[in-house]
């Protein structure tokens, strides 16, 4: 819930510069836009960055900077700024660094430009800025965006902020306005035409990966060098379960989940990688992800493959890997296919079940498979075995990963993962 501060005026001298110079009306409950810039573009105030996503600790605290464009000649303009005060609070307000310059501001009689009042206050929820200039030298800012002040910020609970000039009060006072001086007391009072805000979001927790990246070669299945730690980290007080999934097939975790509470705030797994023979040399993006109830951070591991010569061994695929989303008592069928590499033999088949209990009841059409040359991955058929999943009123609600693992002895064990969401 936005909350909001009425603030008096910016200073005594800038309410009677307005009144002075403005044209009559200009406190009423609408402004005129402002007219197109002889640059060609409307007059617009934004945010920049438009969308802070803070991604580790010390950007609890950020500033955003506040730009203008397209104005011909601007002499005052006061904006009120909104966040959310639950998650954010303003900690400081400032005026651009150097503005106004002659650097920057001027278009004429640059040693006459200067503020001459200038007020920045914050309210509950609210920041009012507001800067006045003399009339030697009007600003004039073009399709370039100028930042005229800016705003930094510390979180202090987790969540999502919107970040707007509002445009709707009913007495006009709040609109986003500038003072447009043409001359000599020829001041219009004006609504920017386009305002443009932003949103800053606070996770609960962080989501870390080292290394960020793996080799491997064709053919691994286990070892350090498949091997990255997932850390995941609370912030601001955040605590509960966390569980952990990931974008490929190919990964699997040492645990499905991480509990981080008052006195152990951050949790490490182990997440590894396999590069069964069929798979390409390339890189591949992968996305470890860590969920809580409503709340999923998520955080890139590279994996590249190289080549390597690889003799009697196998793949295993599902298809689909991903079954969505399961209904209670709705079962849903996926096929588990292996095809062989130079391998003639049987494969006996395991269904893994990170954590244990909790996860969708699960039964496989066979628990072994024999290929041979028919099956061959490049020019065969592979054989399919067909796993079905089934949610009860006793599955934890949430994303789920399952593996099915092929063995056989004297040959490297390879898996696929089958993950969804009850």
């Amino acid at each position: 819930m936005l909350s909001k501060k009425k603030i008096i005026s910016i200073s005594a001298l800038l309410p009677l510069f307005i009144a002075l110079f403005s044209a009559p009306g200009a406190h009423a409950s609408t402004f005129p836009t402002c007219p197109t810039a002889s640059s060609g573009g409307t007059c617009a105030v934004s945010i920049d960055p438009s969308a802070v996503v803070v991604s580790d600790p010390s950007g609890n605290s950020f500033t955003i900077s506040v730009l203008f464009s397209n104005v011909d000649h601007l002499a005052i303009y006061e904006v009120y700024f909104n966040y959310n005060p639950n998650v954010l609070t303003a900690t400081n307000i400032v005026l651009a660094p150097g503005a106004p310059s002659t650097t920057f501001w001027c278009q004429s009689d640059c040693g006459s430009v200067r503020t001459f009042a200038s007020e920045i206050v914050q309210g509950t929820g609210t920041v009012h800025v507001g800067q006045g200039i003399t009339f030697g030298g009007n600003v004039a800012i073009g399709t370039t965006p100028l930042i005229l002040f800016q705003v930094t910020f510390s979180a202090n609970h987790p969540g999502t902020s919107s970040l707007f000039f509002p445009t709707s009060d009913p007495n006009g006072a709040d609109n986003p306005k500038i003072s447009e001086c043409t001359g000599i007391g020829m001041c219009t009072a004006e609504s920017i035409a386009t305002v443009t805000g932003g949103s800053a979001f606070i996770p609960p927790y962080f989501v870390t990966l080292s290394p960020g990246s793996l080799t491997i070669p064709q053919g691994s299945f286990k070892g350090s060098a498949n091997n990255a730690v997932v850390t995941v980290t609370s912030n601001l007080g955040f605590i509960g379960s966390v569980t952990l999934t990931s974008s490929s097939p190919n990964t699997a975790f040492s645990k499905p989940s991480v509990s981080l509470t008052k006195t152990a705030a951050s949790a490490s797994v182990v997440v590894s990688a396999e590069a069964q023979p069929c798979t390409a040399a390339g890189t591949y993006p992968v996305t470890v992800t860590a969920v809580a109830g409503s709340q999923s951070i998520s955080s890139m591991l590279s994996v590249t493959v190289t080549s390597a010569a690889v003799s009697n061994s196998f793949c295993v695929s599902a298809s689909p890997n991903d079954v969505g989303t399961l209904s209670v008592g709705v079962p849903v069928t996926t096929s588990i296919n292996f095809c062989s590499f130079n391998l003639s033999g049987s494969l006996t088949l395991t269904v893994n079940i990170p954590g244990g209990g909790g996860l969708p009841h699960r039964s496989i059409s066979t628990s072994s498979v024999t290929l041979t040359s028919a099956n061959d991955c490049s020019t065969g058929t592979p054989v399919s075995v067909s796993m079905t999943l089934t949610a009860t009123k006793n599955t934890n609600p949430g994303p789920f990963a399952i593996s099915v693992t092929g063995a056989v002895v004297n040959v490297p064990e390879f898996y696929t993962v089958i993950t969804g969401s009850v």
